[in-house]
């Protein structure tokens, strides 16, 4: 499952929100920091593996571009003397992301090329994306309309599909449409960056804050049934009978939880 092009991407964006957040600067975090952001801006926009790490899917992905964009935009500051090539690696990295919109099937295509119908191409990879490079505005931000109806038509597929959805007011989430890894059950990172998603759609002028507030909530509950009185968190459950599957104690479920909960007490300051 090589070559993979969104790690530097993520690290880059770690470090830029630990700066942002007070953290400490040091000599080794700006070498680092330079190191990813040298990277990504090399291999932006660049054939790869998936965040998904699926073998024999190397391809334009959604959420690979979309964590590169957010790397070069919240590093603008890092620039140094390659303004003009951050600037051509942008416009190449919008350019390939708006490729993605499908308007016959209303949502982002995860990869191009695509599968040609729509229950095939679902992937809450996109919702990751979003969540992830957390864009200010524009498009592939929280506040573009085609997020919202791509993440709309997500959480209508998987209401309908996991069993342990019947009844619930939100969907918990999983990864794509035939997954089948572990039984392709339902996902806390999946599931927990839709909910962050709705606090920081609430945060936007003009939103419906207390709807979206309520929504996000609705999931965070819908996780609470599937998560044992110790707290932990797997890395999915099983779409029937909400048992813990798969990789136990995810460290990525914990930080989805801690992220999305964030985003929950900003919404309700604002």
């Amino acid at each position: 499952s090589r070559p993979q092009y969104d790690g530097p991407a993520l690290r880059a964006l770690a470090c830029l929100r630990y700066l942002a957040a007070g953290g400490a600067p040091s000599d080794g975090l700006a070498r680092l920091l330079r190191l990813d952001l040298s990277f990504t801006l090399h291999h932006a926009g660049e054939s790869c593996i998936g965040p998904w790490e699926e073998a024999g899917q190397i391809a334009q992905h959604y959420y690979v571009a979309l964590v590169q964009l957010g790397a070069l935009v919240h590093g603008r500051a890092w620039t140094g003397d390659t303004a003009a090539d951050w600037d051509a690696a942008e416009r190449k990295l919008r350019a390939s992301l708006d490729r993605h919109w499908s308007e016959r099937q209303g949502i982002y295509l995860a990869r191009l090329p695509a599968a040609e119908t729509v229950l095939d191409t679902l992937d809450a990879a996109v919702l990751l994306a979003v969540w992830d490079a957390d864009l200010p505005d524009g498009r592939h931000s929280v506040a573009d309309p085609r997020v919202q109806q791509t993440q709309s038509t997500i959480e209508e597929y998987f209401a309908r599909e996991f069993p342990i959805n019947l009844g619930r007011a939100a969907p918990l989430l999983g990864r794509y449409r035939g997954d089948r890894y572990f039984g392709g059950g339902a996902w806390y990172p999946t599931t927990l960056a839709a909910a962050g998603l709705y606090y920081r759609r609430a945060r936007l002028a003009g939103q419906d804050r207390d709807a979206h507030v309520a929504r996000g909530n609705a999931m965070m509950d819908a996780l609470r049934g599937v998560t044992p009185s110790d707290g932990a968190l797997s890395e999915q459950v099983d779409r029937a009978t909400g048992k813990q599957t798969s990789e136990r104690r995810l460290t990525w479920s914990y930080a989805a939880f801690i992220a999305a909960s964030r985003a929950r007490s900003q919404a309700r300051c604002a």
